[in-house]
């Protein structure tokens, strides 16, 4: 039977490198979480209209992200990613799911470093999204970060 370590503990289960501390933001490090949302009701989310989430640090190791609703979106369609790199962490799709969290993160672009600061944001397409009173999405983006940040 074949011991596997994961890519973080290569070197060390190896002796490569010595049983020291490794990137905290990948063993141990505190895990953040950028929240937020969008009234649906107060604002008229066309086709091709950018909802911006916020912004990742330097540094930020994207874990996994949600989205939840309490109105299914209908045919209108929407991804998950970064100003420049539409769709990086979700692909363009429907989300009908209503007061369900539904994960989302595409294990390229998942578990490594941001090299420099990223703004988080969502792109619709296929048709508007609903505009009645009470509806609201929500996206939440776990991170890591190095001890101290």
């Amino acid at each position: 039977m074949t011991t596997f370590f994961a890519a973080q503990l290569d070197d060390v289960a190896d002796g490569t490198i010595p049983a020291i501390p490794g990137d905290v933001a990948f063993l141990g490090g505190k895990v953040h979480a950028l929240i937020n949302y969008i009234d649906l009701g107060a604002n008229a989310v066309a086709v091709a209209d950018v909802i911006v989430w916020g912004e990742l640090p330097k540094g930020a190791v994207p874990i996994v992200g949600l989205l939840v609703t309490n109105r299914s979106l209908g045919s209108s369609t929407i991804d998950v990613g970064y100003q420049g790199s539409a769709a990086a962490l979700r692909a363009a799709g429907t989300f009908t799911a209503t007061d369900t969290p539904t994960l989302f993160g595409k294990a390229a672009n998942i578990a490594t470093a941001l090299t420099a600061k990223k703004r988080l944001q969502s792109v619709v397409a296929a048709a508007n999204m609903p505009n009645n009173s009470g509806d609201r999405l929500v996206c939440v983006q776990f991170y890591t970060m190095a001890y101290g940040n």
